[in-house]
């Protein structure tokens, strides 16, 4: 945290989250693939 009017904070994902970054380019790719179907 930072000292700051309003609070800031800063995150960043683990080393375990990082690890799911493949399925979630995947499941990006699925829906870009399949997006018109999906929001029809």
């Amino acid at each position: 945290m930072y000292n700051e009017i309003p609070p800031r904070v800063e995150y960043s994902l683990t080393k375990t989250g990082k690890e799911l970054m493949p399925a979630v380019g995947m499941m990006i790719e699925w829906a870009q693939t399949y997006f018109e179907e999906i929001t029809n």
